[in-house]
């Protein structure tokens, strides 16, 4: 990987793993990293000083992280990156947004979606695209309901759709919670 490939992805590492908790205001020094991680980030070591405590705390987080990876796992990430970069600037921004989203749901519907991801990409490659055509096709009202009956429960949000500030699809808003009605005047 040429240094600039390695700077392009150790950043997009950074940006997916997103703030260290408890974070020194100054972060790691350069010398208070490892042999290991050195290596990998010295791209960076220029610059380091100047780095923020966040940014400094995700980058040696990636690099312990890609350190941990098999030769196997390393050329996927860096075939996805490859692709990340290929997209147009407006694509990439919308699946951050969506990535946003689903950090925002609670842990358990987390493992759902996670659960339905994996059981779609075990399917049969033919049986996915029939399936992509048919949610395609489909009104927002249709897949809603396709969606309630699969849960068995109420309002189910619909991928791809944006959501207002109280977690719902466009269309119809439920009526706000008793803390966030406003006093009638």
């Amino acid at each position: 990987m040429n240094g600039l490939s390695r700077i392009l992805w150790l950043t997009w590492l950074a940006v997916l793993l997103g703030p260290a908790a408890g974070a020194a205001e100054q972060g790691p020094g350069w010398q208070e990293l490892s042999t290991a991680e050195q290596e990998v980030l010295k791209p960076f070591q220029s610059r380091w000083p100047q780095l923020s405590a966040e940014r400094r705390l995700n980058l040696q987080k990636g690099s312990r992280r890609w350190a941990g990876m098999s030769a196997k796992e390393q050329r996927r990430v860096r075939q996805r990156f490859k692709h990340w970069r290929g997209l147009p600037p407006a694509e990439r921004q919308r699946l951050r947004e969506r990535y946003q989203r689903f950090r925002r749901l609670p842990a358990e519907e987390q493992k759902r979606v996670r659960r339905a991801q994996r059981r779609f990409q075990k399917m049969p490659l033919e049986h996915r695209r029939q399936l992509r055509k048919k949610w395609q096709a489909m009104s927002l009202d249709e897949r809603r309901s396709f969606i309630r009956k699969r849960r068995g429960q109420g309002r189910a949000h619909v991928p791809g759709q944006q959501q207002n500030k109280a977690g719902h699809s466009g269309g119809r808003v439920a009526a706000p919670s008793k803390h966030e009605r406003r006093p009638r005047r």
